[in-house]
């Protein structure tokens, strides 16, 4: 079902729109995992012994069906760094690299980083700084903070920041660093 919910989700009335897109986007973020949890349930079955007769041997066929529907997923996102490449290309020629800084182009990954994805929630990072808990304001005696996360190696920026506190309240500031 988590694989199907990634090319159409399932609900679409209001009350269970939050959970399908929160299932898909999981599942689509941890293929991995999703994949190597329900091939543990899988051999689970199979050593309790229930993938026996046929309903047993149509689980088995619609799960791994299901694996490989999971695995062309992948390979479909596998491929939209060539099609952002591509869209680049076109919308700003295909010299367009020739105008990032020499140090800034060398620090975009040319592949994907497969350790990464074996650690999904990680945030720390060596070349990352957090600053935590800036106060962007309070409301009823609540401090609506966040955390800023920055490259190490960027050098000094004047950025525009926006965060949505909630959902009604939107601030934006204006963050001048170093």
């Amino acid at each position: 079902m988590l694989t199907l919910n990634l090319y159409r989700p399932f609900v679409k009335w209001s009350r269970g729109t939050i959970a399908s897109f929160i299932f898909g986007w999981l599942t689509g973020e941890l293929v991995y995992f999703v994949f190597a949890i329900q091939l543990l349930g899988t051999l689970l079955l199979f050593a309790l012994g229930a993938v026996t007769g046929l309903l047993g041997m149509l689980g088995l066929l619609l799960t791994t069906a299901l694996w490989v529907r999971m695995a062309v997923y992948f390979h479909h996102a596998l491929q939209a760094g060539q099609e952002v490449e591509a869209a680049l290309q076109a919308t700003l020629g295909t010299d367009y690299q020739q105008s990032i800084e020499p140090d800034l182009l060398q620090q975009i990954p040319t592949k994907l980083d497969y350790k990464q994805l074996l650690k999904p929630f990680s945030m720390q990072l060596p070349e990352v700084q957090c600053t935590k808990n800036v106060v962007l304001h309070t409301e009823n005696s609540v401090e609506l903070a966040l955390d800023i996360y920055c490259k190490n190696s960027r050098p000094a920026v004047n950025m525009l920041c926006s965060a949505c506190c909630g959902s009604l309240t939107t601030f934006t500031v204006f963050i001048c660093s170093k």
